[in-house]
């Protein structure tokens, strides 16, 4: 019995600790667009996407459709902590 008990509770953990792992992916992974550099705010990346064409070097005067904020986790290398996506009022 003592067996059986020890047997279903490293089951249990070994279920707990892969469903942690999550699909959440790096923030460097994010789609094409424009992203903005920050010097200081490491954690921090910011894409502006926008319906013109994205390989053009003239990036004055382009209405972005959205803009993306992904914020990497401090605690876990390479995952997204959170995302947000922002998009224009009007």
């Amino acid at each position: 019995m003592k067996k059986l008990y020890i047997l279903l509770c490293g089951a249990t953990a070994a279920l707990l600790m892969a469903a942690c792992q999550g699909g959440k992916t790096a923030a460097a992974d994010a789609e094409a667009g424009d992203t903005l550099e920050m010097k200081y705010a490491k954690l921090l990346t910011i894409v502006k996407h926008g319906d013109v064409e994205e390989t053009s070097d003239a990036a004055e005067g382009i209405d972005y459709q959205y803009t993306e904020a992904i914020i990497a986790n401090p605690w876990k290398a390479g995952t997204m902590l959170h995302r947000y996506i922002l998009i224009p009022k009007g």
